[in-house]
């Protein structure tokens, strides 16, 4: 319940946000001219172009106005928390307490989350096909919705679902259960699928893969587009620990240029918090640690993906939001380990005794 109303209120906030200060969420919902526009068929079936076409019909045909949207998109983000949520419960069903107080519960009453997946953004629809993927995964039932979420996905932020791909490619070389056999074939299919994704990428972006000093410029001038802003920071005369704070745990009481900026620095207290504790309880319990599968997909997922957005992005604003589709499911994966560590005593308690 009380993760309903953190929801609602952050609907509210965002939506009398977008009304003053205008953003994205305008963008995806006024689309009269989406097909008077000279548009290929590419262009709207990938990225925003997909997500205007999915408003289409509610925005123009129907003449919706735009705070229905926000509720459709806010119900569609608050599914996606409610699968993350039961998945957890899953990975930890005996909770995560810390001073008597259930870190998971407080973990999902954390505003961040609740904000970015309730208004008309592309992260209401890609946190929820991710928290779909990693649960099924984690039930091993594989349905169309499944596939759907793949597919999803890959169409609204094939970057993304790149990284997830090449992040379990790392679990599958990983995996000592698997033979070199299986390894190839799962190898084989993961490359020709990121070649797949890496030319939505490509024509996203549209310029030539073999033009490596064009990615470097890119990815600088796409840094250097933040610069105007006032939450601009920068991310390529700082060394790698600055850069690895501001993405995932910027901003900081010292870094306040807003009075919002209160509330979030409240917020990534809480975080490092939550993630000193767990680093703690996992070096006192190092030698019964085990890393499952999925540990190590969502591990390896989360480190290609703040290489690849660190490279990419210098703006607070995008790295709020950005980071709620990486520290979730990084806690999701401490969690797993720490749960599976505390198996491993009771296993040795049992055989002791």
């Amino acid at each position: 319940m009380l993760m309903l109303i953190v929801h609602i209120i952050c609907t509210i906030v965002f939506y009398l946000f977008i009304q003053k200060n205008g953003g994205d969420a305008n963008t995806y919902w006024y689309v009269s001219d989406l097909f008077t526009t000279d548009k290929s068929l590419s262009e709207l079936l990938l990225g925003s172009g997909l997500i205007k076409l999915f408003n289409y019909p509610f925005a123009i045909v129907l003449g919706l106005p735009q705070y229905v949207g926000f509720a459709i998109y806010s119900s569609i983000g608050f599914v996606g928390i409610c699968l993350l949520y039961k998945l957890f419960i899953l990975a930890c069903p005996d909770g995560f307490y810390a001073f008597g107080i259930n870190i998971i519960q407080l973990f999902f009453l954390l505003p961040n989350l609740h904000f970015w997946t309730s208004g008309i953004t592309k992260e209401a629809l890609v946190f929820t096909c991710m928290a779909y993927l990693f649960l099924f995964f984690f039930k091993k039932r594989y349905s169309w919705l499944f596939a759907i979420s793949w597919i999803l996905l890959g169409a609204i932020r094939p970057h993304l679902a790149l990284l997830l791909l090449v992040g379990f490619g790392v679990a599958v070389l990983l995996d000592s259960s698997l033979s070199r056999k299986h390894k190839s074939y799962y190898i084989l299919a993961i490359t020709g699928l990121c070649a797949i994704l890496l030319a939505f990428v490509l024509r996203i972006l549209k310029f030539n893969p073999l033009n490596i000093g064009r990615w470097m410029i890119t990815n600088s001038y796409s840094r250097q587009s933040f610069m105007g802003s006032t939450t601009y920071i920068d991310m390529e005369n700082t060394n790698m620990l600055f850069q690895l704070y501001s993405f995932h745990l910027a901003p900081l009481f010292h870094d306040i240029v807003h009075p919002y900026i209160w509330i979030i620095s409240m917020e990534n207290m809480m975080m490092s918090f939550i993630f000193l504790l767990m680093v703690l309880r996992l070096v006192g319990n190092y030698k019964n640690l085990k890393f499952s599968f999925l540990t190590t997909w969502i591990l390896s997922f989360f480190v290609v993906g703040t290489i690849a957005f660190m490279l990419r992005y210098s703006g607070l604003g995008i790295f709020l939001r950005t980071r709620m589709l990486l520290l979730p499911f990084l806690v999701l994966a401490l969690l797993m380990m720490l749960d599976a560590g505390k198996d491993a005593r009771k296993d040795r308690f049992v055989k002791i005794s």
